[in-house]
């Protein structure tokens, strides 16, 4: 038997902050009618209602995913900080890949965008390229199968 010690807790209560932070992102991105990022004062907010989380357990569930390239972070319009989840922070969320119903074009409009700066973000660039391919290859697989239950 096995004794749960303050440092264990406190790691479960961690992870549970952190795997919140990405479930909330997951949820507010993607999809057909929603932004592909969400601005980090908006996730900052929804993460500090869910459970009354504070924003000091915000700030140590974003660096933790920052960290761990679960999210990356860039300074969108208005110089607002967007977050927005990397092909590993999207597998793993409990949730349905995120972006599988967006439009390809809003991540090469968005890739356009960060080429035409003076200083463009690379990893904005390689994270927009990344769920392109994914998205693509996702959508040759569901057609592989649609045709493949055809027959």
């Amino acid at each position: 038997m096995t004794s749960n010690t303050p440092t264990d807790e406190k790691h479960r209560t961690d992870d549970r902050k952190y795997e919140s932070l990405l479930s909330i992102i997951a949820h507010n991105t993607g999809g057909s009618k929603m932004p592909i990022i969400i601005r980090k004062s908006t996730l900052n907010l929804t993460f500090c209602q869910k459970r009354d989380y504070q924003p000091n357990d915000f700030n140590t569930a974003i660096s933790k995913a920052m960290e761990r390239n679960d999210i990356i972070m860039q300074m969108g319009s208005n110089n607002h900080a967007e977050c927005a989840l990397t092909l590993s922070g999207a597998k793993n969320t409990n949730a349905t890949y995120p972006y599988r119903e967006c439009n390809i074009s809003e991540f090469e409009s968005m890739t356009e965008r960060e080429r035409q700066k003076k200083k463009s973000n690379d990893k904005i660039i390689r994270w927009a390229n990344q769920h392109i391919s994914h998205i693509k290859s996702d959508n040759d697989h569901i057609s592989i199968i649609n045709s493949t239950q055809r027959e």
